[in-house]
C-alpha cells in the first residue's frame, strides 16, 4: 500500500514538474508584446511597409502618366529630331483622361508650341521643347479647383484674388490672403492674378 500511494505522490510531483510558472508565463507574454509592437512598427512606422508600398504605388503611377505622354513625344520627332507639335496633338489625344488648360485636347484646344503642360491621372507632365518630361503630383485644392503642386499646402485665398501656398505644412489652412503673404514670408506662393 506505500508502494501505491508513494507512486501515486511521485505521479503528482511529476506533474507539478512538467506544469509552467507563473514567471514563465509573464516572460512569455513580455516577448510577444516586444514582437507585437516591433511588427506593428515594421508595418506602420515612417519607413514601414505600408507607407513604402503607398509611396511605391505613388511613383508607379507617376512613372505610367510620364510614360504615356513620353510614347506620344517620341512618336512626334520628325526626322529633323525636333518634336513636330500636329503629330504630338494627335498622338496625346489617344491618352485617356489627358487634358491641356483643363480641357480635353481638341482642334480649337491644342499644344501650339512647346514647352506646354499636360495633366494625366492626376499628374502634370511638362513637355520640354527638346521632348523631355518633367512629371509632379496635382494636389486639387477642391473649393476652387485650383492645381496645388506636390510638397506645398494650401494657405488660404480664392481662385479670383489669388490662391497663397506655402511649402510648410504648419501654414495650411491658415487662410492668409495674398497681400498678408507677400509681405510676410518669402516661402509662400500666390497663384493666380496676384498683385
Amino acid at each position: 500500500m506505500k508502494k501505491s500511494l508513494m507512486k501515486k505522490g511521485q505521479k503528482n510531483r511529476g506533474e507539478k514538474e512538467r506544469g509552467i510558472t507563473l514567471i514563465a508565463l509573464v516572460i512569455t507574454i513580455i516577448v510577444l508584446l516586444i514582437l507585437a509592437a516591433v511588427t506593428i512598427a515594421t508595418l506602420t512606422g515612417e519607413n514601414g511597409i505600408l507607407s513604402n508600398a503607398s509611396k511605391a504605388r505613388e511613383e508607379t503611377q507617376k512613372a505610367n502618366a510620364e510614360e504615356q505622354v513620353g510614347i506620344a513625344v517620341a512618336g512626334s520627332i520628325g526626322t529633323d529630331g525636333n518634336v513636330n507639335t500636329d503629330s504630338l496633338n494627335d498622338n496625346l489625344k489617344n491618352i485617356s483622361g489627358l487634358t491641356y488648360n483643363d480641357q480635353p485636347l481638341s482642334d480649337s484646344n491644342k499644344i501650339g508650341s512647346l514647352p506646354a503642360k499636360v495633366k494625366v491621372d492626376g499628374y502634370e507632365v511638362r513637355i520640354n521643347a527638346n521632348g523631355s518630361l518633367t512629371t509632379q503630383i496635382i494636389k486639387e485644392y477642391t473649393e476652387d479647383g485650383v492645381p496645388i503642386p506636390e510638397g506645398f499646402y494650401y494657405v488660404g485665398g480664392t481662385k479670383e484674388e489669388g490662391v497663397v501656398i506655402s511649402d510648410s505644412p504648419a501654414d495650411e489652412g491658415k487662410g492668409t490672403s495674398h497681400e498678408v503673404a507677400t509681405r510676410t514670408t518669402r516661402k509662400s506662393i500666390c497663384m493666380g492674378p496676384c498683385s
